[in-house]
C-alpha cells in the first residue's frame, strides 16, 4: 500500500491534468459521433472540440445534442 502512495505523490500534476483532458476529449468526441445530429452539426462540434479542447468539451456536455432514449 505504501508504494501506491509513493507513486501517486510522485506524479506530476501536469501529467494528471493532461490525462484527464485527453480522456474528456475522447469521450466528447465519441459522444459527437454517437449523437443523432446531422453531419454538418457533427462537423461543427468536432471543429469546436479540436480548436478549444477544454471549453469545447464543456460546451458539448452542456449544449450538445443528447442521445435519444428508447421508450419501449
Amino acid at each position: 500500500m505504501n508504494t501506491v502512495l509513493e507513486f501517486s505523490a510522485g506524479l506530476d500534476s501536469r501529467l494528471v491534468l493532461f490525462s484527464l483532458l485527453l480522456v474528456m476529449h475522447a469521450w466528447a468526441g465519441t459522444l459527437v459521433f454517437l449523437s443523432n445530429a446531422n453531419r454538418r452539426d457533427k462537423t461543427l462540434w468536432i471543429i469546436i472540440l479540436v480548436a478549444c479542447p477544454i471549453i469545447g468539451c464543456i460546451f458539448w456536455f452542456v449544449f450538445g445534442p443528447k442521445r435519444r432514449q428508447n421508450t419501449t
